[in-house]
């Protein structure tokens, strides 16, 4: 036996994988095999065979017996780390019902093997981001925020995990804005500013015109800021400013949105694959007087750049909806109702307050068209929300629930783009005995599909604190009331600045009994709703939502003003 096992340890160091597989399966007893030997075996059948569907499952099962091995050791730890990441990765690519449930059965032995062993695997922060991977995929944010708070502890966490973990929070009613305040500044302590002997001089001269930049990951598919920044792209006065997109994802990945926003734009660069100093150097070069980014604590963000200065004047807008925290981006855009006066101490940047709203939605190329109310052909009312899971917290399904027992001719439509699983959220609307009550919307094929859907919605149901902003400009694109309730701060009042420049304030509810309240309200008087539906789908097109020509005018004067206040 250790002949043999020498001989496989020079076929896997000389990567003769196929030859091993065959020695393996051939030649050997394995009823007594321990951890590394499963692993090693495990991982030379993937690479001799390929990576597709059949054996990936295969592989998968072979490192889950690999990890059941006692005692717990660094190869059976291995092998766990590769039976969930592996279950992960399937989970996401293969949508097929069957392979689904496998790997959410699988999850489910991660999570309970987690459980288990976490004295001895909490430590392990390979581990615990895939227990943030698993919960992710359960929605479940409380689990998401327990294990970066381990890793936090553990005094594992870079850059990107912090920010996850402070966005992580808008979730959940658990921190006030002095909190969001308090972890946000902690940032500065997180990045390094880069060797000023390796950087290009910072441009302090002026330009022949405004050159402004925005910094995105996002910038693709269909994903939401592309419908807000289209309708500035789509509106500025060139012979007054310069605009530049600094893209920072697989270029692989660019597509039809991407080449779309391109040509809306002077100059375009990918800096995907450069360290921070080449970015930083290639961005300086452009002379960009107005960086903004578009990303904040979310996606794949590049904000350790900007402690460096990309440029001399920085701003955060769109992507994240609260303070970066860092003490050298010098400006926020907001609104009138999302920062109060008493609240601007709360944002490390000094705020942009524009004339209206924050953003304006670009709409959509094909024509709005009314439908009939679905209660009037249905015979009860359905409530809505197309929201992303994880906003659906347990204080948001607690209201849903009261709101379904308080109107018993009624029932509740769910969607999320993210989500791929339901039974963990249909299980919290079971404690309330209303399951029965509540559908899922599978994935749509196609956007249009998608937005279809708010035609079988008579009120859509805003969450809280996280609102939802590009899925209210969608319900009301399509004529649907979204009822939303007043929050404490830029994330939790989006919903507020959007019915309050919809010119319908009554859509906003005080607090959760009045947003309770509220509900039963607007389906009590049917003529009423009806409408109530009509003004909105004649209204919004005209309201500062999809106003995007007046939205941009007031950007880029607002930029324009900082601007002149820098260099003249």
């Amino acid at each position: 036996m250790k002949n043999i096992n020498s001989i496989i340890k020079k076929l896997f160091q000389e990567k003769r994988f196929k030859e091993l597989v065959n020695l393996v399966e051939n030649k050997i007893d394995r009823s007594k095999q321990t951890s590394k030997f499963i692993n090693i075996y495990a991982i030379s059948k993937i690479f001799s065979l390929g990576i597709n569907t059949k054996n990936l499952v295969f592989v998968i099962k072979e490192f889950e017996n690999s990890f059941n091995i006692n005692p717990l050791n660094d190869d059976s730890i291995a092998a766990f780390i590769y039976f969930t990441n592996y279950s992960l990765n399937l989970f996401h690519v293969e949508k097929e019902q069957d392979i689904q449930n496998f790997c959410i059965d699988n999850f489910k032995k991660s999570i309970n093997f987690f459980k288990k062993k976490e004295s001895l695997l909490n430590k392990n922060k390979k581990i615990l981001l895939l227990m943030i991977r698993i919960s992710t995929a359960f929605s479940d944010i409380k689990k998401i925020i327990y294990y970066f708070e381990k890793i936090i502890e553990n005094k594992q966490d870079n850059l990107l995990n912090y920010c996850a973990y402070i966005q992580s929070n808008s979730y959940i009613n658990n921190w006030d804005q002095i909190k969001f305040y308090e972890n946000s500044v902690l940032i500065n302590n997180k990045i390094k500013f880069l060797p000023k002997e390796h950087l290009v001089t910072l441009n302090s001269k002026k330009n022949e015109k405004i050159k402004i930049a925005f910094l995105s990951s996002d910038l693709r598919l269909n994903h939401s800021v592309n419908y807000f920044i289209k309708s500035i792209l789509q509106n500025y006065d060139k012979e007054k400013f310069e605009i530049t997109l600094f893209l920072n994802m697989p270029t692989e990945l660019e597509d039809e949105t991407t080449s779309e926003l391109k040509k809306l734009v002077n100059e375009s660069y990918n800096i995907n694959k450069l360290n921070d100093i080449d970015a930083m150097n290639l961005i300086r070069n452009n002379k960009i007087d107005i960086m903004v980014d578009i990303m904040g604590y979310t996606s794949s963000n590049r904000l350790s750049l900007y402690k460096s200065k990309l440029a001399p004047i920085q701003v955060n807008w769109l992507g994240y909806t609260n303070t970066s925290g860092l003490k050298e981006m010098d400006y926020i855009i907001a609104d009138q109702n999302l920062i109060l006066p008493d609240e601007v101490k709360l944002y490390s940047e000094n705020i942009i307050y524009l004339d209206k709203i924050w953003n304006a939605h670009c709409g959509f190329h094909f024509p709005r068209i009314k439908t009939i109310a679905p209660f009037k052909k249905n015979n009860y009312f359905t409530f809505g929300s197309f929201n992303n899971f994880t906003k659906i917290n347990d204080e948001v399904v607690e209201a849903w629930s009261k709101i379904l027992i308080n109107n018993n001719n009624s029932k509740l439509l769910l969607k999320s783009s993210s989500a791929d699983f339901n039974d963990y959220l249909l299980d919290k609307f079971k404690k309330f005995n209303i399951s029965n009550l509540i559908k899922f919307i599978p994935r749509t094929k196609t956007f249009e599909d998608h937005i279809n859907y708010y035609n079988q919605i008579d009120i859509a149901l805003d969450t809280f604190p996280y609102n939802g902003v590009t899925t209210s400009f969608e319900a009301i694109w399509m004529g649907v009331p979204v009822l939303t309730m007043k929050g404490f701060n830029f994330t939790s009042r989006c919903g507020e600045s959007i019915n309050k420049n919809l010119g319908y304030e009554q859509l906003i509810a005080n607090d959760i009994q009045d947003y309770i309240s509220k509900a039963k309200l607007l389906i009590s008087d049917e003529d009423k709703l009806l409408q109530l539906r009509d003004d909105i789908f004649e209204k919004a097109i005209n309201s500062p939502l999809f106003d995007k020509v007046s939205f941009a005018k007031s950007f880029y004067s607002n930029l324009e003003q900082v601007y002149k206040k820098k260099f003249l």
